[in-house]
C-alpha cells in the first residue's frame, strides 16, 4: 500500500501543475506588453527574494546559512542551466510559435523525461506505464489542436514558426526533463526551499546575462523597459508567487519523494486546468475575450486516464521508501533532523570533510554518513 508521503507527494505534483495550468490564462490576460525576457528576469527575480526570505525550518534555521559542498557547486550550476534552458526556450518559443504550439509541446515533456531516465538507468520503462503517457499526450493534442482550429492566425513567419517550435523542443526534451533529473541528488542533500532558492539567484543571473545581449537583437531598446500597469503588475506578482514560488517549492519536494518520469507525467495536467479555469471565468461572466468550450475539450478525459495509468504502474519501489523521505524543512518522516539539520545545530559545514565526486545525475541516500 502506498505511504501518506507517496500519496502527498502526487497530490503535490498535481497541485503544481494546476497551478501552472491557471498561470497560463492569468498571463494571457494581463501580460501581453511585457517583454518576455524581461519578464522573466523580473519572475526569477521576486522568486529568489522570496525564497531568500522564507525560513525552511521552524527552528530558525535559515536556509542562506547552508554550507553547500564544493563538489555540489557543479550540481546547482547544472539544474540552473536546465532550469534557465527550460524557461528562456519556452519563453522564446512562445515568443516565435505562439501559445497554441507552445501548449501542444508541453504534453511532450513526459515521454522525454521516461526516455532519458530509462537510457539512465534509473527507473524501469514498462509498456502500460509508455500507454499511460502517450495516452495522456494524445488527449492533451486533441485538447490544443481542437483550439488551434478556431484560432486566429498570428502573422508568424515561416522562419519564426520553425524558430519557435525548436527552441520548444529545446525546452521540453532538455530544460525541463534535466532539470528535475539534476535535482533529485541535490534533494537527498539540502532542503527544498534551499534548492530551488539557489536554482533560481543561479536562474536570475542567467536571464540577466540574455537580456544583456537583447539590445544587440532590438533595435528599439524602449521594448526592453517595463510597461507600466496596476493589472498588469498584479498579474506579475501572481505569476511570481502562485506560479513560481509555490509550484516549484511542492514540486522538488515532490521529485525528492517521486521518480521523475512521474513527477512529468503530472504535466498533461496542465491544459485541462487551463480549460476548467476558462470555463469558471466565462461561467460567472468575469471576462469575456477568452475561447469558450469546445467539444475537443472532452479530451482532458484521455489525459486523466492516461495519469491514472502511469501512477498506478510506477510502483514505490522506484523512489525512497517512508523511512527515507525528508519533508520540506528537512526532517526525517519519524521526526528526526536530516544530516543536513544536524551539521547546521553544530555550525559546521554540511559535509566539510567528506569529499564526494560523481555526475550531476548520481544517485544518494539520506542514510549516507556526511558527518
Amino acid at each position: 500500500m502506498p505511504s501518506s508521503e507517496y500519496v502527498r507527494a502526487n497530490f503535490a505534483q498535481a497541485t503544481v501543475n494546476i497551478l501552472f495550468g491557471a498561470s497560463s490564462v492569468i498571463s494571457s490576460l494581463g501580460l501581453h506588453s511585457f517583454n518576455a525576457v524581461l519578464f522573466g528576469l523580473i519572475r526569477a527575480v521576486i522568486t529568489t527574494i522570496v525564497l531568500v526570505g522564507l525560513r525552511w525550518d521552524e527552528r530558525l534555521v535559515w536556509w542562506p546559512k547552508l554550507r553547500v559542498r564544493r563538489t555540489d557547486v557543479s550540481r546547482f550550476c547544472f539544474a540552473a542551466l536546465c532550469l534557465f534552458i527550460g524557461e528562456f526556450f519556452y519563453i522564446l518559443g512562445v515568443e516565435f510559435a505562439g501559445s497554441i504550439r507552445a501548449s501542444l509541446w508541453q504534453p511532450s515533456q513526459p515521454i522525454w523525461t521516461m526516455a532519458i531516465t530509462a537510457l539512465l538507468g534509473h527507473e524501469r520503462l514498462g509498456c502500460k506505464k509508455l500507454f499511460g503517457i502517450l495516452l495522456a499526450f494524445c488527449g492533451c493534442a486533441v485538447m490544443v489542436l481542437g483550439r488551434a482550429e478556431t484560432a486566429q492566425g498570428d502573422g508568424k513567419t515561416l522562419v519564426k514558426e520553425l524558430l519557435g517550435n525548436l527552441c520548444l523542443f529545446i525546452n521540453c526534451s532538455l530544460g525541463t526533463p534535466l532539470y528535475i533529473i539534476a535535482v533529485k541528488p541535490l534533494l537527498n542533500e539540502y532542503p527544498p526551499f534551499a534548492v530551488a532558492g539557489l536554482t533560481f539567484a543561479l536562474n536570475s543571473a542567467c536571464f540577466a546575462v540574455a537580456l544583456a545581449f537583447l539590445p544587440l537583437v532590438y533595435d528599439d531598446v524602449s521594448v526592453l523597459e517595463p510597461p507600466v500597469g496596476f493589472l498588469l503588475w498584479c498579474s506579475v506578482i501572481y505569476v511570481a508567487i502562485f506560479a513560481t514560488v509555490l509550484p516549484y517549492a511542492l514540486q522538488l519536494w515532490a521529485t525528492r519523494v517521486l521518480p521523475a518520469s512521474l513527477v512529468s507525467a503530472y504535466y498533461v495536467l496542465q491544459p485541462v486546468a487551463a480549460a476548467a479555469l476558462v470555463y469558471t471565468l466565462l461561467a460567472l461572466h468575469l471576462v469575456n475575450n477568452l475561447q469558450t468550450g469546445q467539444r475537443s475539450d472532452l479530451g482532458a478525459i484521455a489525459v486523466l486516464f492516461g495519469l491514472f495509468v502511469v501512477v498506478r504502474e510506477t510502483p514505490q519501489s522506484d523512489h525512497a521508501t517512508p523511512e527515507d523521505e525528508c519533508s520540506l524543512n528537512g526532517d526525517y518522516a519519524d521526526g528526526s533532523h536530516s544530516p543536513q539539520y544536524n551539521n547546521l545545530r553544530r555550525g559546521s559545514p554540511r559535509g566539510s570533510d567528506v569529499e564526494h565526486g560523481g555526475s550531476p545525475f548520481k544517485k544518494h541516500h539520506l542514510q549516507t554518513d556526511v558527518s
